[in-house]
């Protein structure tokens, strides 16, 4: 009885040194949390994707419409030229 008394006492040691462990990791990923969070946030305050994708969109659109303003010019001058040579 006594053995068993034993095991199960060395057994319980174990499982609170393993907890005391995982409580140490747990505690220090907390205190690296506000580090990463500030990181984070300085790469956010430079470097803002959302504002990148739509400022490229709208240079696209604009680029877009351009090329269209352009086209249709350029064709409405061939169908003028087209005229005043007949």
């Amino acid at each position: 009885m006594t053995e068993l008394l034993q095991h199960m006492q060395k057994v319980l040691q174990r499982q609170a040194s393993l907890s005391t462990v995982a409580d140490k990791a747990i505690s220090e990923r907390c205190h690296d949390a506000p580090t990463n969070r500030w990181r984070r946030y300085k790469r956010a305050a430079s470097f803002d994707s959302r504002k990148i994708v739509i400022l490229f969109s709208i240079l696209s659109s604009v680029g877009t419409l351009i090329l269209i303003y352009l086209t249709l010019r350029v064709k409405q001058n061939g169908d003028n030229n087209s005229f005043n040579h007949m």
